[in-house]
């Protein structure tokens, strides 16, 4: 959990920091020491995953002294409306886990403020790919937190039955050994 905690906490940190210090921002305006972050489930099981973010919450209380974070854990239905419907309102949560493909509609609507100062001091810990799927128009929008490793898994028995000695190494090898 201490690496968990580290991963989601160092961005968390940058950006609640920084939203603190915009004028505007947090539950009570600028300076009140209050942040609301909305988070989705990222453990299967909503016992763990609660309790996941409850530990980020006050470990980063503890830390952080003066700072009042709420984080606000949200299933993953119906969330683009939520999120709409909070930001065309105006009431939208102070930080929130976007996808970067959800990054351009909000950016666009100016739902979502650049968050360059939060990340600069760290920017050489990202990604540089990472950092330009979170950005539009030369800003950075998001700290990109999560990054997906995948595997592509194979049944060497089928694959040897069809004939193809190495597993597909691109997506028109893929389709080429599909069957018809």
């Amino acid at each position: 959990m201490k690496t968990g905690f580290k991963r989601a906490t160092v961005p968390l940190a940058l950006l609640v920091l920084t939203t603190l210090t915009a004028a505007g921002c947090g539950d009570g305006g600028a300076g009140s020491g209050k942040v609301t972050v909305w988070m989705y489930p990222v453990i299967m099981d909503p016992k763990a995953n609660a309790a996941y973010w409850d530990g980020i919450e006050k470990g980063f209380e503890a830390k952080e002294k003066g700072v009042d974070l709420s984080i606000e854990q949200l299933p993953w239905e119906n969330r683009d409306q939520k999120l709409a419907t909070a930001f065309g309102s105006g009431k939208g949560p102070d930080v929130v886990l976007l996808g970067p493909d959800q990054i351009p509609q909000y950016q666009a609507t100016g739902a979502l403020r650049p968050v360059d100062r939060a990340i600069e001091e760290a920017r050489s810990a990202f990604r540089p790919n990472a950092l330009e799927a979170m950005s539009r128009d030369g800003k950075v929008y998001a700290a990109p937190i999560y990054h997906t490793v995948t595997s592509t898994l194979y049944n060497r028995k089928l694959l040897e039955k069809a004939g193809i000695t190495e597993p597909p190494a691109t997506w028109d090898a893929v389709r080429a050994a599909a069957p018809s």
